[in-house]
């Protein structure tokens, strides 16, 4: 089975006379302002209609109960029409979670395996939201291995950019914690979300580590009780890096991280040295990435060669916080 979706808008036009839909400016809110505020900022909060957005996360970091807990809100609170395709469970295993975290679950459920069968049935039924779960379960004809899981993602954000739809799609991870899959399917969405357990409190991690709809690199620590993950602010917040959002109590190691990732994105200026180094010494393109990513080329690349990071033709105490960025 194939389903050909439309191939974006192939019209020359003078970008002052495009128009903007009104319903871009009308955000999708998840009626938690901490939440919100994570994908639009304090002055756009909310989630991007159309936007699709990977979420990954290590084994019982918390992935399902924050896709379900999410769902429930949109479905709820926002009325919009939701599909949760689960293959990575049985509906049954999906609905006791739910009841676990006492979540009304007023949304569709499916075990669609075809990648072109789910935007059919998007498309067919008026869904407004989709939630996959996961990237790696869904096929494609014959596809098999990167060129299927490529293929898979392309699909859903042609379907997100094409059609409206809100699309969240739950990744795998490697063993080294980081997307399964080339680094191609981070670079295709518009959000990677990486929900991670910190060692000392035990307390979940959630990182916005691209976002091109609001702030990006700075981690949020929250509660994970038998009711869901728990998204109460802070009474002290760590003071937040010029132009991000307050962020919830953080452990010791999470705000040494935050310090870590402040001083890189001052350094750094968007990324642009690191960028030119990447070409320049590694010959690989990273202009197109984002900032976190190049930083784990750079580091990975110079332990592979044996080298000691502060050899580097970049400045000495860059690497320092390189190392710790990436640790």
């Amino acid at each position: 089975m194939s389903l050909t979706l439309v191939k974006g808008d192939e019209r020359t036009e003078l970008l002052s006379s495009v128009t903007v839909p009104a319903k871009f400016y009308n955000r999708l809110k998840t009626g938690n302002d901490v939440v919100d505020a994570m994908f639009g900022g304090d002055e756009m909060p909310g989630i991007l209609p159309g936007a699709c957005v990977m979420a990954t996360g290590t084994p019982g970091a918390g992935k399902t109960t924050f896709m379900l807990q999410l769902a429930d809100s949109l479905s709820l609170k926002e009325g919009r029409t939701l599909l949760y395709n689960a293959n990575e469970e049985s509906k049954a295993m999906v609905k006791l979670a739910a009841d676990r975290i006492k979540i009304k679950g007023q949304f569709q459920i499916k075990q669609l395996h075809d990648v072109n069968q789910v935007i059919k049935h998007v498309l067919d039924e008026g869904i407004e939201v989709l939630v996959q779960d996961s990237l790696q379960t869904l096929s494609d004809g014959q596809l098999q291995g990167q060129r299927l899981l490529k293929s898979v993602c392309r699909k859903l954000v042609r379907l997100s950019k094409d059609h409206d739809v809100t699309v969240f799609v739950i990744g795998q991870v490697t063993k080294g914690g980081h997307a399964a899959g080339p680094m191609a399917l981070v670079h295709e969405v518009d959000v990677h979300m990486h929900l991670s357990r910190d060692k000392e409190s035990g307390n979940r991690i959630l990182t916005l580590e691209k976002n091109r709809f609001g702030p990006a690199g700075v981690p949020y620590e929250f509660s994970l009780s038998a009711h869901g993950l728990d998204f109460k602010v802070s009474e002290a917040p760590v003071e937040p890096t010029q132009g991000s959002l307050a962020v919830p109590s953080m452990s010791r190691q999470a705000e040494r991280k935050h310090e870590v990732l402040k001083l890189i994105r001052e350094k750094l200026e968007a990324g642009e040295m690191l960028s030119g180094y990447c070409f320049e010494r590694l010959g690989v393109d990273c202009s197109g990435g984002y900032w976190r990513g190049m930083l784990r080329l750079v580091v990975e690349q110079l332990k592979r060669e044996g080298r000691a990071v502060g050899e580097a033709r970049v400045d000495g105490r860059l690497h320092n916080f390189l190392e710790k960025a990436v640790a």
